[in-house]
């Protein structure tokens, strides 16, 4: 099968990317390279940008067609360090990113993105072959998909980037009946800038979330009418709210409790009473927005 060979090259700010389709003749390419150069050349504010960053030939090809299908204005790079510099300078409006890159990893890649002030509100897909999705979302990734692509899926998880990079002010939906846990929670959060909706109850909750998805959720697990839980079920069962982060909040967490919460979608536990500091950089890392920490001596799968 055809694909794109990404080769870096020379480039006075980063790496220049140049694209050959297998057994194309030479001035094609040269030609498709000249395009690329000039389309990036072409981009002005207010422009849908998608940065891919990918080193396999194949999943760069799948993914630049798409994007262009999309109305999308594409960066590619197949390193780390030249993404990380692209993301500063063109401010994308998502990134694609693959976990293994020649030059680093790409949770390394995901890391500095969400450390650094001027790229952390980016969203990214993080593509993998490995079965990582549950790392990838509690790090910072917006989304998460398995190698081999489904086109369906990729086009779904595109525009709920989209929809994500167009959310000015984040939003939070704090489920918890405990007025000084919600006074506490819900004035940090809002002097971080987020917009914070109440529930009460897991009833009030779910009915709040057909009017509009949040960007994150916080959920207290004891709670009046519906259990914790049922609510983190009725959120995955969902398709509009199936791919919305959910932090739990809970007082003693047992480590069944536990497992059944990261079962049902949970992407973090936080045990009460918490540091504020450190619910507002998870609610921050959640929503696409924090900083992620790069994982120590992982290795390729």
């Amino acid at each position: 099968m055809g694909g794109v060979a990404v080769h870096p090259g020379g480039g006075h700010h980063h790496h220049a990317e140049q694209l050959q389709l297998r057994g194309e003749h030479p001035a094609h390419a040269e030609r498709r390279v000249q395009k690329l150069q000039a389309h990036r050349l072409e981009i002005q504010p207010g422009d849908a940008i998608l940065l891919i960053v990918e080193d396999d030939p194949h999943y760069a090809r799948i993914l630049l067609d798409l994007a262009r299908d999309k109305g999308f204005k594409v960066l590619l790079s197949m390193r780390g360090d030249d993404a990380i510099d692209l993301a500063k300078q063109y401010q994308p409006t998502a990134v694609s990113l693959d976990v293994f890159l020649p030059d680093m990893l790409g949770w390394t890649v995901l890391s500095q993105l969400k450390q650094n002030p001027a790229t952390r509100h980016i969203p990214v897909m993080v593509l993998s072959i490995s079965n990582e999705g549950i790392h990838a979302l509690s790090v910072g990734a917006a989304e998460w998909l398995r190698k081999p692509l489904d086109s369906e899926a990729l086009v779904s998880a595109l525009r709920r980037l989209v929809a994500t990079s167009k959310s000015k002010t984040p939003t939070a939906l704090l489920l918890d009946e405990e007025d000084q846990s919600v006074e506490t929670t819900s004035a940090a959060l809002r002097h971080e800038g987020f917009d914070v909706t109440v529930a009460r109850d897991g009833k009030q909750a779910l009915q709040l979330l057909k009017r509009g998805r949040p960007d994150v959720v916080l959920l207290d697990l004891m709670q009046p009418r519906l259990l914790g839980f049922e609510v983190l079920d009725a959120l995955r069962s969902a398709p509009e709210t199936a791919s919305t982060p959910v932090v739990v909040l809970a007082g003693r967490v047992e480590d069944m409790e536990t497992q059944r919460g990261l079962t049902l979608g949970a992407r973090k536990f936080l045990s009460k009473p918490f540091d504020v500091r450190t619910l507002v950089a998870e609610v921050h890392r959640q929503a696409g927005r924090g900083v992620a920490e790069a994982p120590e001596n992982r290795a390729r799968a």
